[in-house]
């Protein structure tokens, strides 16, 4: 693979950073990023003056190569799992997105549409997601977002890696999630714009002097809305009733509070960075292979949608 420009236009110079700089978390890659190996320059063919657009083209040339070494070593995993075998071809295949290619990657050329787990469709669908919205930031006195977060393990029903992977993955608190963020965003009429997407996510939960490092996978369901007037918004615990607040503990429901900002594009990139990065968990030899297998149906259950101005075409001509 030969990268030989970097796509910045409509937003994607932010997007760059807000998707894949959450690799420079990695341990050593923002050495190779500031002094990269000839092995790494070897892959990117731009001027030496263009330096933002160097480091962004790098970035995406070393993500591919962990990406890669991941599914190969995903596959020798999972041999045995129907769900990762149907579909580590199809990761694999997917071409990376935001750059442009003097020699493209061999065996790729579609996109794989795995959004949940795939870098390159993270970014495709966070470009969807951002397009929908900037048309209708002049429109807006403030834009809201809140994420609201769950253990896997309270939305799961069953093992992952069993053969009858399928509609009975989530347990019943997945229409319990499911409905409150439909109540969220329909039924309050909180705003005239919004746009939900939901991803999974490992946080760090081991204490600073533990030598093991220990993280919780989260469905992580993140809400961007637009307002038409300047108004405090309700938690979301106190928009449900008191039957499904019984039935969804607290961090099910949020990690805070609603956060209000101006309506601009630097607004806007600073929620997606927050939020919707691609973790570098989906990296790691160490996930396990239910956790991969659970993030890869994520999506299945979650579909990101959009309301009000902001829904696609498809969903209005079928709504």
């Amino acid at each position: 693979m030969i990268i030989n420009n970097v796509y910045t236009k409509k937003f994607c110079g932010q997007l760059h950073d807000s998707i894949y700089g959450t690799l420079d978390r990695r341990k050593g890659v923002k050495a190779k990023l500031d002094d990269p190996p000839a092995g790494l320059m070897a892959r990117v063919s731009l001027p030496e003056n263009q330096k933002a657009d160097l480091k962004k083209a790098y970035r995406v040339a070393l993500l591919f190569s962990y990406y890669q070494q991941f599914l190969h070593d995903l596959m020798d995993r999972g041999q045995d799992v129907d769900l990762i075998t149907e579909n580590v071809e199809k990761l694999l295949g997917c071409h990376p997105y935001g750059v442009f290619f003097k020699e493209p990657p061999k065996g790729t050329g579609y996109d794989c549409k795995r959004y949940s787990v795939c870098p390159w469709c993270r970014f495709r669908q966070v470009r969807k997601l951002t397009g929908k919205l900037i048309p209708l930031l002049s429109e807006a006195k403030q834009l809201a977002y809140i994420t609201l977060s769950a253990p896997a393990s309270f939305l799961e029903s069953r093992d992952p890696l069993a053969d009858d992977v399928g509609d009975t993955f989530m347990s019943s608190n997945h229409e319990e999630y499911a409905a409150m963020i439909s109540i969220l965003c329909k039924k309050q009429g909180l705003f005239f714009a919004d746009r939900v997407i939901t991803l999974p996510n490992w946080r760090k939960t081991s204490d600073v002097n533990d030598p093991v490092m220990r993280y919780s996978f989260n469905i992580e369901t993140t809400i961007i809305g637009l307002m038409d007037e300047k108004k405090e918004l309700p938690l979301p615990e106190n928009c449900i009733s008191k039957a499904r607040q019984a039935k969804m503990p607290f961090f099910g429901v949020g990690r805070g509070t609603w956060s209000i900002m101006k309506p601009t594009l630097k607004s806007l990139h600073q929620v997606v960075s927050q939020t919707m990065g691609f973790s570098p968990a989906l990296l790691s030899k160490h996930l396990p292979l239910e956790e991969y297998c659970a993030a890869l149906e994520l999506q299945s259950k979650f579909k990101a949608v959009g309301h009000g101005k902001a829904r696609s075409r498809s969903s209005q001509r079928t709504a």
